[in-house]
């Protein structure tokens, strides 16, 4: 085990390996008992001796359910990072399974069961800018084998939140017979500028530090102000044309609420709150594609654990079933990531790492325009000319021996 101010990473598992179609878990139990556990969780479950077997087993069910969305996830951002490098595109590609507390609160929210849920499992792409954005969303759309069931252009058509990204559901499509048990899992795909990524990270950063699901729209009116507000900045920024009205009116109502929240003190506490990923000692060769990353609410702490396959993730979410006997006291969430140190950037909500948006909070309140992030271009240093090898001694071997003969 590895500590460092608050951060603990505990390798879990044995060897890392390439991973197959049969690493991963596959659905246990017949979808007639999915509907019925979702049914289970929608309602409250108070956990007594009597009942204690009965509610694990609805647990065991919902997440044998989830787990089984980890392949088709996995291939989606597979596929979604080659997209990515055939427009040359900058950024980061990542995944996670559903947290079990959003999906109860969705099933409460929603009418829908467990089996229809569209983002059981999801990947996230984010990109420089809104340009790339658009173009990868464009791309992915175009060339992706799988069957598209949803679109959502939220980065032109924001949600009332300010929420700004673009969204694909699709139901995945097997190459295989080994793959036709995942066949019509439901994967969602958003894409995001960095600008975007900061905005709704910094919303869920603060969520969990006010213990407030401020990303369902519930919590302090005046911060979920300041979010809506920025955003339209963030969009004038990015160049979207529904938001280049009123910007004075709002840069007025930003100042005002940033001097009442103390905002941009806050997202600096929350900065530093909860310790760096960069801090923990790592085995260099140790170099694992899934964890799971668990954010102490009353604490502050979070806690990083290895995953070094596939197989492990149904074990992992096993716990989340304990952990919902007290479930304000921590949040649990499964990623998938190429590196293990683009965690902190893919989700940086979970180590307080908000400082791009209080970076651009505070130019706004200054009075100055949001920048939007962009990539300097590289510069390539031209290649040498290419010298000829004098092969003459090769190609006529004679000549040069009567030189040495001589």
């Amino acid at each position: 085990m590895r500590i460092a101010e608050g951060i603990c990473m505990v390798p879990y598992g044995q060897e890392l390996g390439v991973f197959d179609v049969s690493d991963f878990p596959h659905l246990e139990y017949s979808k007639k008992d999915v509907v019925r556990a979702g049914k289970a969780l929608e309602g409250q479950l108070t956990w007594t001796p009597e009942n204690e077997e009965e509610i694990l087993k609805v647990f065991q069910i919902a997440n044998s359910w989830r787990a089984s969305h980890a392949f088709p996830m996995h291939r989606m951002r597979a596929e979604l990072h080659g997209r990515m490098s055939a427009l040359k595109l900058k950024g980061l590609t990542a995944a996670r399974l559903k947290q079990m507390p959003s999906i109860r609160a969705k099933l409460n929210r929603i009418n829908s069961n467990l089996r229809q849920l569209q983002d059981l499992g999801g990947c996230r792409a984010v990109v420089p800018g809104i340009d790339h954005a658009r173009a990868l969303a464009a791309e992915f759309l175009e060339k992706s084998p799988h069957n598209l069931r949803r679109e959502d252009a939220y980065m032109d058509a924001p949600r009332q939140s300010g929420y700004r990204s673009h969204h694909l559901i699709f139901a995945f499509e097997p190459r295989s017979d080994t793959e036709q048990d995942y066949e019509g899992r439901l994967i969602e795909i958003q894409i995001r500028s960095r600008l975007q990524h900061s905005w709704a990270t910094a919303v869920e950063a603060v969520g969990l530090y006010r213990g407030e699901n401020l990303k369902a729209g519930v919590g302090s009116r005046d911060w979920l102000r300041l979010f809506e507000l920025m955003s339209f900045e963030f969009a004038v920024s990015e160049g979207c044309e529904y938001a280049k009205d009123g910007s004075n009116s709002r840069v007025a109502e930003i100042t005002e609420l940033n001097n009442s929240l103390d905002a941009a003190q806050t997202l600096d506490t929350l900065s530093h709150a909860v310790s760096n990923l960069e801090r923990i000692e790592r085995d260099p060769y140790h170099k694992p594609r899934y964890c799971v990353i668990r954010y102490d609410h009353e604490h502050k702490r979070v806690n990083v654990r290895y995953l070094d396959s596939p197989s492990m993730i149904e074990r992992a979410l096993e716990s989340e079933a304990q952990g919902d006997r007290d479930p304000n006291r921590y949040s649990d969430v499964v990623v998938e990531l190429d590196k293990i140190e683009n965690l902190k950037s893919a989700y940086p909500n979970y180590f307080g790492d908000v400082q791009l948006f209080k970076s651009s909070l505070s130019e706004v309140v200054h009075g100055r325009p949001v920048k939007e992030y962009s990539l300097p271009p590289i510069e390539r240093v031209p290649p040498p000319p290419k010298e000829v090898p004098d092969d003459s001694w090769l190609r006529y071997p004679n000549r040069r021996n009567r030189r040495w003969e001589e």
